[in-house]
């Protein structure tokens, strides 16, 4: 039996959607809702990454994203929900590893959106694309 990553998911970027959500690639336009995410205490909390100072910074780190996902080290999807475009969360995979087949999931959603099931809904949706 042979294990391999399948490197065609970075051909070109999967939209993704599941009952209530969309998951789609980061837009430029997406920097201001994301650094209210980043810069949130509530959603940083327990997060092992630094708060985004600004929204430059947060422009900057899609720009990051989309180049993860170029080099096959990642895939992170913003969150809408089904209706409207606007960012209300991310959700992805990070550290890739191709040679012992493993990766991290990370995620955050805006507070406002929190206790509705968003998050339980998105990560059965990337568990579903992953395996």
């Amino acid at each position: 039996m042979s294990l391999e990553i399948d490197n065609r998911i970075f051909e070109s970027f999967p939209k993704l959607e599941s009952e209530r959500l969309v998951f789609r690639n980061f837009e430029e336009r997406d920097a201001a809702d994301y650094f209210a995410i980043r810069s949130n205490s509530k959603v940083m909390e327990f997060m092992d990454s630094p708060y985004h100072k600004s929204p430059e910074e947060s422009s900057t780190k899609i720009v990051e994203i989309h180049k993860d996902f170029e080099n096959q080290k990642g895939i992170n999807w913003a969150i809408s929900e089904k209706g409207n475009n606007t960012l209300i969360g991310y959700i992805g995979f990070f550290k890739v590893d191709a040679v012992h087949f493993r990766t991290e999931i990370g995620y955050a959603l805006k507070p406002d959106f929190w206790g509705k099931g968003y998050m339980k809904e998105s990560l059965s949706r990337m568990l579903d694309f992953a395996f």
